[in-house]
């Protein structure tokens, strides 16, 4: 038999900006672009329902599933997913957990912000910090942007423990 039922989870044309699927309790959590949070069980049915209290830009689960990270306009709200309290709120444009292993168990949740200085120059400042919300690094200005240009959208990435942060933006890479 085949782990997850061929049928949609909404008909309703919802625009997902992020989904986990917990194999131990075989439960899917699927956050929408407006803020709405399903929780499914393995044949379909909707076990739970509620909102984040603002529309979602991005979305993204730490690898437990225990929590998440949305993004509305220049703030992190992270939020547990079993009943969508807000656990805490960052300033940033952008998130990111990073997987775990035997050396890291604990996830880091790595925070990008879009800041645009007097010189018409593009920021992108870093932060992790432990899953509670608690500051590990700083690394301002991790990327920038001259010449008046605006800077698109950016991915952050990092390695378990976020020895490694990775920026990308457009056209150019930096490690930090």
């Amino acid at each position: 038999s085949k782990p997850w039922p061929e049928q949609p989870l909404t008909l309703d044309g919802t625009t997902y900006a992020a989904s986990h699927f917990d194999e131990l309790s075989r439960v899917i959590t699927t956050v929408s672009t407006s803020g709405n949070v399903r929780r499914w069980d393995h044949h379909g049915a909707l076990l739970a329902e509620f909102s984040t209290p603002q529309d979602v830009g991005s979305a993204v689960f730490a690898p437990s599933g225990d929590r998440a990270a949305t993004v509305h306009e220049d703030d992190v709200y992270v939020w547990r997913t079993s009943d969508g309290a807000i656990l805490y709120t960052l300033a940033g444009t952008g998130a990111y957990w990073t997987a775990t292993n035997s050396e890291y168990p604990e996830p880091v949740l790595v925070v990008s912000h879009n800041v645009l200085n007097d010189a018409r120059q593009q920021n992108i400042d870093v932060r992790t910090h432990t899953a509670d919300g608690a500051l590990i690094r700083e690394f301002p200005g991790a990327f920038y942007w001259l010449n008046n240009q605006h800077a698109y959208a950016h991915r952050v990435a990092a390695s378990p423990g976020a020895e490694h942060v990775y920026v990308h933006l457009d056209y150019s890479n930096q490690i930090r």
